[in-house]
């Protein structure tokens, strides 16, 4: 089975450009993200990319980082958002391989925004 990150994204977009509009939920959702992976040892299979994402959006919603494009920053919400949403391809419920479907467009999202998770972590190691 083949995913369309393009139709995810077109998807999604709408309630990620919501979320942009108030700060405190994005940071909310980003915390409910950084539990969500603590609890499944996501931490490890989302990687390094994948935590540092999430920080920059909570770095983002807090104001600490101005630095990304919006464009991207939206990516990695909607990312964020299909992680976090138990609507998707494969439920989640379905033992073993319900995440599977989160991790690979989660990661396929992250692969868009290199650049800019590079630039982001290059700030934090300046502050």
């Amino acid at each position: 089975m083949k995913i369309d990150t393009n139709k995810i994204i077109k998807r999604w977009t709408p309630k990620a450009l919501k979320l942009l509009g108030n700060k405190g939920k994005l940071f909310s959702l980003s915390v409910e993200a950084i539990n969500k992976i603590s609890d499944k040892d996501g931490l490890e299979t989302l990687g390094h990319d994948g935590i540092l994402a999430i920080h920059l959006v909570m770095d983002w919603a807090r104001g600490r980082y101005k630095g990304v494009k919006k464009g991207n920053l939206l990516k990695i919400v909607v990312a964020i958002l299909y992680l976090l949403s138990p609507l998707d391809i494969i439920p989640d419920f379905i033992l073993g391989i319900g995440y599977l479907d989160d991790i690979a467009v989660f990661m396929s999202i992250l692969k868009r925004v290199h650049t800019e998770l590079e630039a982001y972590e290059k700030w934090r190691e300046m502050k």
